[in-house]
C-alpha cells in the first residue's frame, strides 16, 4: 500500500510548551488519512494507528517490530526480520500533461477548476487544508467546470488531488485570498 506524505510542520505540545514534528499521510488507495506527531505517536490512538495503513505497522497485524530505549535494542519480534522496514522515498505523480487548471488562481469570488481528461468514468475530488485536513470529497465528470467559491474556504493555501478508481491522476494547488 502506498501513502504520501501530505503536510509536515509542527505542533504545540502542552505543557512542556515545545514544539514538535507533524506528519500527515494520506493513503489515496483507500482514502486513508493518519496523523503522527514526534514523540508521541499516532492521532488514531495506541489500538488504532496504522488500522488501514499497514506500512506503518510493518504487516497485516498491529505488532511492535523493536523498541530501542536510550538508543539500544531493548525488543525485536521474531515475526519479521527487519526491526524497521525500508518504505523511505518518493514516488513521482507523473505530470506529462496539466490535466486540471484553476482559473483564476489565486481564488477570490470565484474560481472555475476545469478538467481536461478523457474519461467515462466519474472521479473523485479531493480538496486538503495546509494542515492535511479533508474539506471536500466530490465525485466529478470529466469536462465539465467545477466552481471553487472562496466563501466555502477560509484564507490559506489548499491542496487537491483528482483520482480515477482511486489512484492519483493529477495534483496541485490553490490559494484562497
Amino acid at each position: 500500500m502506498n501513502a504520501e506524505v501530505t503536510s509536515v510542520d509542527s505542533a504545540l505540545v502542552l505543557p512542556s510548551n515545545e514544539y514538535r514534528k507533524r506528519w500527515t499521510l494520506f493513503s489515496a488507495e483507500f482514502g486513508y488519512q493518519e496523523t503522527w506527531i514526534e514523540g508521541i505517536g499516532s492521532s488514531a490512538g495506541l489500538i488504532a494507528s496504522g488500522y488501514d495503513m499497514t506500512l506503518l505497522t510493518g504487516g497485516d497485524d498491529y505488532t511492535l517490530l523493536c523498541y530501542y530505549e536510550n538508543d539500544v535494542l531493548a525488543f525485536h519480534t521474531t515475526q519479521y526480520p527487519l526491526c524497521f522496514y525500508q518504505i523511505v522515498g518518493i514516488s513521482e505523480i507523473e505530470k506529462n500533461e496539466t490535466i486540471v487548471t484553476v482559473n483564476p488562481n489565486p481564488v477570490s469570488g470565484v474560481s472555475n477548476l476545469i478538467v481536461n481528461y478523457n474519461s467515462s468514468l466519474p472521479l473523485n475530488l479531493r480538496i486538503y487544508n495546509s494542515m492535511g485536513i479533508l474539506m471536500d470529497d466530490q465525485k466529478i465528470f470529466p469536462l465539465v467546470d467545477y466552481n471553487i467559491y472562496s466563501s466555502d474556504f477560509i484564507k490559506g493555501i489548499y491542496l487537491y488531488f483528482l483520482l480515477e478508481n482511486n489512484k492519483i491522476l493529477f495534483s496541485d494547488k490553490f490559494i484562497i485570498q
